[in-house]
């Protein structure tokens, strides 16, 4: 296990079980590519796409509900 310790909070951790960045403040591993974003975006936009689509949903709920009652 190789445990390195972030420059930016001084928290030790092993960079290969969190992504090659810090847990706590995110900070990039030392030696680690500093561009992670690709796969930070498309996550964002898949959490982003599956709340507006919950809204929807319940929103089409609610208005048949309403017509029922």
């Amino acid at each position: 296990m190789s445990r390195e310790t972030c420059t930016r909070c001084l928290v030790g951790y092993d960079p290969r079980l969190t992504g090659q960045r810090c847990p706590v403040c995110d900070a990039p591993a030392p030696g680690a590519p500093t561009d992670a974003s690709p796969r930070r975006d498309r996550l964002m936009t898949i959490v982003v796409v599956a709340a507006a689509l919950n809204v929807t949903l319940l929103l089409a709920v609610a208005v048949a509900v309403a017509r029922a009652a």
